[in-house]
C-alpha cells in the first residue's frame, strides 16, 4: 500500500536531457510524480534536514523515483518539480500566509498551484543579457548551491545580529564590519555562480569566477540593480499582488511553496528569544501527525500497519478515514460500540 505500488499522481513535462549525467535514471520528456506521505511531511518539519538540504532531497527521491541525485537539479527545475509535488499532494489550491508591509497584520490567501506550475513551465530561462556595452552569459545554479548559500546566509546574519546586540563597552566595530562584508560576499558568490562570462567588444571575454566576483563587488549601484533584475527573472514570475484584508494595502510578495525557503525565512526573521517557541511549534506539528497515524492504525484493527500508514498518499489516507467514518456510523446503527 505504499505510494510506489500505486500509479503516479501526474506526469510532469520537463527536459531532463539538459541535466548532468546521473541526476536522473533516464532522459525522459516526463517525470512521474507521486504525492507526499506522512513520512515526507515529517521530514519537512526536521530543522536540521531543512538546513542541510537532506530533507528536501529525500522527499524528491521518494516522490520522483527517477531522480537519483537531487542536489544537482538546476534551481529552476527544482522549484518546478517541488511545485508539482505540492500539486500532487494537496490538489490545485493551497493557502499562503503573508504579513502586510503597511499594517503588519497577517493575511491568509489562496494559491492556484496549477497556475503556478504553468508559470514555472512557461517562464523563459535567459541565456544572456546586456547592460550598456557589457554582455552577461548566464547559467543555472544547482539545488546544492542554493543550500550552501542559505546556510551561510543564516549563519552570517545571526553572527551580525549577535554582534550588534553587544553592550557598548564590548562592541567590536571592526569584527562587525568584517561579518557584514562576509555576508555581502556570500550574496555576490551566488550571483557569480549564475554568470558564465562577461564580455564586451573593447575588453573581450572574462570567464574566471574570481574576476567576475571582483567586478560585482566594485560595480556601481545602477549596474547591480540591473544584474539582480536579470538574474532573478525566474523568481519574479512568482511575485503576486495581494490585498490586505485589514487595511486594503496592495502588497507585492514573493510566493514560494518550498518548505526550506519558508523555514529559512522564519529563522532569519525570528529573534533569539522566539527561536525556542518556533521549534516547539514544529515539534507539536510532528506530534499531531504521529497521533493521526496512530488513530488510523488503531481504527483499522491491524489491517494496516503503522509503517504502511506512514507511507500512504493523502488519497489513500482519505479512503481510510471514510472507511472509519462508515464503520463508526454502522456501529451506532446496530448499537454495538467500536472498541
Amino acid at each position: 500500500m505504499t505510494k510506489h505500488s500505486t500509479p503516479p499522481e501526474l506526469y510532469l513535462p520537463i527536459d531532463t536531457a539538459r541535466w548532468l549525467p546521473g541526476v536522473c535514471s533516464e532522459n525522459t520528456p516526463y517525470l512521474e510524480i507521486w504525492p507526499m506521505s506522512f513520512y515526507d511531511e515529517i521530514l519537512l518539519r526536521n530543522p536540521d534536514g531543512l538546513m542541510n538540504g537532506k530533507s528536501i532531497e529525500t522527499v524528491i527521491k521518494n516522490c520522483v523515483p527517477a531522480i537519483k541525485n537531487p542536489g544537482l537539479i538546476p534551481e529552476s527545475d527544482y522549484r518546478y518539480i517541488f511545485t508539482a509535488i505540492t500539486l500532487a499532494t494537496n490538489g490545485e489550491k493551497a493557502t499562503f500566509n503573508s504579513a502586510c508591509s503597511k499594517c503588519k497584520e497577517f493575511n491568509q490567501y489562496e494559491l492556484d498551484i496549477q497556475q503556478m506550475l504553468i508559470e514555472y513551465q512557461t517562464a523563459p530561462i535567459p541565456e544572456e543579457f546586456r547592460i550598456d556595452d557589457l554582455i552577461f552569459s548566464v547559467k543555472e545554479i544547482f539545488y546544492q548551491d542554493l543550500v550552501e548559500y542559505r546556510s551561510n546566509s543564516y549563519g552570517l546574519s545571526k553572527s551580525i545580529s549577535n554582534l550588534q546586540k553587544r553592550p557598548e563597552q564590548s562592541f567590536d566595530v571592526a569584527k562587525l564590519q568584517k561579518e557584514i562584508n562576509h555576508y555581502r560576499t556570500n550574496e555576490l558568490l551566488l550571483k557569480t555562480k549564475k554568470i558564465n562570462s562577461i564580455s564586451s567588444e573593447n575588453f573581450g571575454s572574462v570567464t574566471d569566477s574570481g574576476y567576475i566576483l571582483q567586478f560585482l563587488k566594485t560595480a556601481d549601484k545602477q549596474i547591480m540593480q540591473q544584474v539582480n533584475a536579470h538574474l532573478d527573472q525566474k523568481q519574479r514570475s512568482n511575485r503576486k499582488e495581494i490585498v490586505c484584508s485589514d487595511c486594503n494595502h496592495k502588497n507585492k510578495v514573493q510566493v514560494e511553496i518550498d518548505p526550506a525557503d519558508q523555514f529559512f525565512s522564519k529563522l532569519v526573521n525570528t529573534n533569539d528569544e522566539e527561536i525556542e517557541d518556533l521549534f516547539k511549534g514544529i515539534d507539536k506539528e510532528i506530534d499531531k501527525l504521529h497521533k493521526e497515524i496512530a488513530n488510523l492504525v488503531w481504527y483499522m484493527r491491524g489491517s494496516v500497519s503503522y509503517q504502511e500508514c506512514m507511507h500512504m498518499s493523502p488519497r489513500e489516507i482519505r479512503s481510510l478515514q471514510e472507511q472509519i467514518k462508515e464503520n463508526l456510523e454502522n456501529s451506532k446503527k446496530i448499537g454495538v460500540p467500536l472498541i
